[in-house]
């Protein structure tokens, strides 16, 4: 099982499962100097999950850890997927901050680099309501809404290409005749931009292309109205 959105072509891992877990307590915050080699991680935690929603730690605010090593297929250009983590946190490969984020919640992704094809991920999130912070604006202590910490959602690791790739496609309905736009973005502009339907022929397509950001526009060969006595997808 896999999270949304789904790139078929593309080698993607879920990370999701038992996670090395250490809870770090109050004394540190997220700017602090962190030696992981000297943290016992003495405890586990499930991936996507919230700390803080456990019995061993039920209802402490501080800063915890969530580690695990991750092994690929080979070293190159990836691309790890945050589907939600929260209040707010940090990223470390191998030791080396690679992401921090303030957006509880919200999907966010960091690309990165990996010599080897054994490496370590840790997750260091804080679940502290700072008033004022980014993270936190949505939370006052005696708010009804608890704001929990952990990893809320599933993390991704995707093997990015080495030249050229789509970050996203959008396809539009412009009519009830099949006739659709096509948007996007990839990582780095391109000129020649070939597109097909399903199992059909590539064909150069003449795309308005500004930056990273195509379009144009096609008709969808065949096409069927959906129904509810019909529900043609």
């Amino acid at each position: 099982m896999y999270a949304y959105p789904i790139y078929p072509q593309r080698n993607t891992q879920l990370l999701d499962g038992l996670w090395e877990f250490a809870f770090l307590g109050g004394g540190l915050s997220l700017d602090s100097e962190i030696n992981f080699e000297e943290i016992a991680f003495n405890d586990i935690m499930p991936v996507p999950g919230c700390f803080d929603a456990t019995s061993a730690y039920f209802g402490k605010r501080g800063l915890a850890a969530c580690k695990r090593t991750v092994k690929v297929a080979a070293p190159g250009k990836y691309r790890l997927i945050l589907h939600a983590i929260g209040l707010a946190g940090k990223v470390f490969c191998n030791g080396r901050e690679i992401f921090h984020t303030q957006c509880p919640w919200s999907q966010q992704s960091v690309e990165f680099e990996v010599a080897s094809t054994l490496f370590e991920l840790v997750i260091v999130v804080d679940n502290r309501i700072k008033p004022g912070e980014a993270a936190t604006i949505l939370f006052q202590p005696n708010y009804d809404f608890y704001g929990y910490g952990g990893i809320y959602r599933s993390v991704e690791l995707e093997k990015l290409p080495e030249n050229v790739y789509f970050n996203r496609v959008k396809v539009e309905t412009l009519d009830l005749n099949g006739k659709v736009r096509i948007s996007g973005s990839s990582s780095q502009p391109v000129t020649d931009l070939q597109f097909a339907f399903d199992d059909g022929e590539f064909a150069k397509v003449s795309a308005d292309i500004i930056g990273n950001n195509f379009s144009f526009e096609a008709v969808v060969p065949s096409p069927e109205l959906w129904s509810p006595e019909n529900p043609v997808l």
